[in-house]
């Protein structure tokens, strides 16, 4: 952490900021009409992030202590959930040619449907169940991270959550990639939705995710970062979060949502962001085993 006229500015705060700022040159560059209503929405997020600087730091569980770690999850969220309409007021196209001809290149065929001719419905309805499943993987590891008081490793999951997601959406932001089931519709019939349960679970997707922050994919590297925080407390927190971390790129990739570079790219951004915010805590505190006790 830093010091800022007497308040301590955490790295969390300067990432956000670092990204609103991102996202401001983004859209004074290529908006036209709709800028003001952007830049408006960004300069009050920043706004936001200020504001938390009149909060202490505490260092022990409590309730404020909760809201100043994770506020900046929340609203990454937000800058999440407003990519689709950035993207459309920014007039940037979908760039679904690139991976779909890069998959096409390296492995001869579209990977992303080569189950085409094993599409069941219940096959479907288990496939959205196991990439749903990837919801419980960050608020476990929130729940179990602050249950045990490891307050620093807590801080150090919201960091590198953070991190990652913000690498996912600047990418996003100047790559917007739709996803195979929009890329390829011409190409491939992809009625896959079953008549319960995955109707119910496609509608909520589509409420509760944008469509064009498919690369990369920025739910797969929050579940392989919640999962790697969970490492530390036994074999069995191994092999759960081994089979929700399958079943979701599974489920991305059966049922359209995501390219196989959606999840590899996934992969290598959580990597980087546990390794980074691992030295960032070390520099800071020492070992994290020993800052906790």
């Amino acid at each position: 952490m830093t010091e800022l006229k007497g308040k301590r500015c955490n790295i969390n705060d300067i990432l956000l900021l670092f990204y609103i700022a991102i996202q401001i040159v983004i859209v004074l560059i290529y908006g036209s009409v709709f800028k003001g209503y952007l830049t408006a929405f960004y300069i009050a997020s920043a706004v936001l992030v200020g504001f938390t600087f009149l909060f202490p730091r505490l260092n022990k569980p409590s309730f404020l202590h909760f809201i100043k770690t994770v506020y900046p999850l929340i609203l990454i969220y937000m800058f999440y959930r407003i990519i689709d309409t950035q993207t459309q007021l920014l007039n940037f196209g979908f760039q679904d040619d690139v991976l779909t001809k890069l998959e096409k290149h390296l492995l001869g065929v579209y990977p992303s449907f080569a189950l085409q001719g094993i599409m069941e419905v219940w096959l479907n309805e288990i496939s959205y169940l196991f990439y749903c499943a990837g919801i419980i993987l960050p608020i476990w590891t929130i729940i179990k991270l602050y249950r045990e008081e490891q307050l620093k490793y807590f801080e150090n999951f919201v960091l590198a959550v953070e991190t990652g997601c913000i690498i996912c959406l600047l990418i996003a932001s100047i790559f917007p990639v739709a996803g195979p089931s929009v890329a390829l519709n011409d190409y491939y019939y992809l009625s896959i939705v079953g008549p319960f349960f995955s109707v119910v679970v496609a509608g909520f997707l589509s409420v509760v995710s944008p469509s064009n922050a498919g690369f990369p994919a920025v739910d797969f590297c929050v579940v392989i970062l919640s999962a790697y925080y969970l490492w530390d407390f036994g074999v069995n927190y191994i092999l759960i979060t081994f089979i929700i971390i399958t079943g979701v790129f599974w489920g991305g990739f059966y049922l359209r949502y995501h390219y196989l570079a959606d999840g590899l790219a996934a992969l290598f951004v959580a990597f980087l962001s546990s390794i980074a915010e691992g030295i960032v805590y070390y520099a800071k505190h020492g070992d994290l085993e020993n800052a906790n006790n």
